[in-house]
């Protein structure tokens, strides 16, 4: 079981042939009810576009055999810990699991803003300032692993039932495609329940008012207990992070795109390495670095 929801999780949905007539529907309703004006090519799709094939190979070629690597070492701590498979019904486990799925991913995605170490990596995907469908595959492959270690551990541990974690990972890798299009759409009542472009727009907001809101994968109601919903639902600001030393893309020339795509992938450790110049001391280097902090 621990193996079937490993491989889900490290499962790319850009290898089904359905995502491109996801794609296709998604653009055209991108024309017709935009969030902001955009070039229909523009140049942040071009660049999420290369992306889009670094995450193929990475799937394949790094992502996989770590979750081999996590599953073997799930079985030598003695996980599950806690066999909930045998002691739940079927569908009260489906909904256990959905809803452990989803918090763990609200979870994650807070840490992942708020731990300085997890932020610089992070940061690439909220470093689109032309929010388009293919948005939700500018992950840096660090901040990929630690959203699925976040996620796989608990799960295991509590030893929930596979189905239960495959219903949720194939509803979320495909709606955040939606919710990461340039989209005018907030979905009326259902956005008490669903994250929407909308809301999610908020979160990639670079205005300050909009910072730390909207942390939510597929339900709304973990921003709303834990008080970091953004309760205004007309508004859909400017993204981006504010970083001038960002290698943002300016150009949709393929040489240009490629270049820029390794930048992009290096930044992070560029920024782990300032940190660490201007943090003499390990201790206050660790601290500074791993400890949660507010988001600057």
């Amino acid at each position: 079981m621990a193996e079937e929801i490993l491989i889900t999780l490290s499962h790319d949905i850009s290898l089904n042939p359905w995502f491109y007539g996801i794609v296709s529907m998604i653009l055209l309703i991108e024309i017709w009810l935009p969030a902001r004006q955009q070039a229909r090519l523009s140049v942040g799709f071009c660049q999420d576009s290369l992306w889009l094939l670094g995450d193929l190979v990475e799937t394949i070629l790094f992502l996989k055999p770590c979750i081999s690597v996590l599953y073997a070492l799930s079985n030598r701590v003695g996980f599950p810990i806690f066999d909930s498979a045998t002691i739940l019904p079927p569908p009260i486990m489906l909904v256990l699991g959905f809803l452990l799925s989803d918090f763990l991913i609200w979870f994650g995605h807070i840490l992942r803003h708020h731990i300085p170490a997890f932020w610089y990596f992070h940061a690439v995907h909220h470093s689109q300032t032309e929010l388009n469908l293919l948005s939700g595959l500018r992950f840096h492959i660090v901040d990929k692993a630690i959203a699925y270690i976040i996620v796989a551990l608990p799960m295991i541990a509590l030893g929930i039932s596979a189905p239960s974690i495959i219903l949720f990972k194939v509803l979320q890798k495909w709606y955040l495609r939606i919710y990461h299009a340039n989209l005018k759409l907030n979905y009326g009542w259902l956005k008490h329940i669903m994250i929407t472009p909308q809301s999610h727009r908020i979160h990639h907001s670079i205005e300050p008012q909009h910072r730390d809101r909207n942390f939510g994968s597929i339900l709304i109601i973990w921003d709303y207990l834990f008080g970091t919903q953004y309760c205004q639902y007309d508004e859909y600001p400017a993204t981006g992070i504010d970083d001038p030393n960002f290698p943002l893309e300016s150009s949709r020339q393929p040489h240009d795109l490629l270049i820029n795509f390794i930048h992009q992938n290096l930044y992070p450790f560029q920024q782990l390495s300032k940190f660490s110049i201007n943090h003499d001391r390990f201790t206050g280097w660790f601290k500074n670095l791993f400890v949660i902090q507010p988001q600057k």
